[in-house]
């Protein structure tokens, strides 16, 4: 449901609650408040959870990708573990 509701920009971040009448001080990032809170902000421009996507990809021995959507990076991810599951395969042969 999480990525279905951001894929359709659906997520509900301030820009989408201001569009739908949820008054706030500002729409700006809560993390960086550089930029207008959207979901292609907070996963792939916010520099403060790109720190964050920085660490998960360390974490897991991937190398970093800048996709330029958020179809992108969902596809990224989910390719991903179809890579991983081929590897651990090939490593049993």
């Amino acid at each position: 449901v999480f990525c279905w509701q951001v894929l359709l920009n659906a997520f509900p971040c301030k820009s989408l609650l201001q569009v739908r009448g949820v008054e706030f001080d500002n729409n700006l990032c809560s993390f960086c408040s550089l930029f207008v809170k959207d979901p292609l902000h907070l996963f792939l421009m916010c520099p403060i959870t790109f720190n964050i996507w920085l660490v998960v990809a360390n974490w897991l021995e991937v190398a970093v990708i800048l996709p330029n959507s958020l179809i992108s990076l969902y596809l990224y991810w989910t390719n991903f573990d179809i890579y991983k599951i081929r590897s651990q395969c090939f490593e049993v042969v």
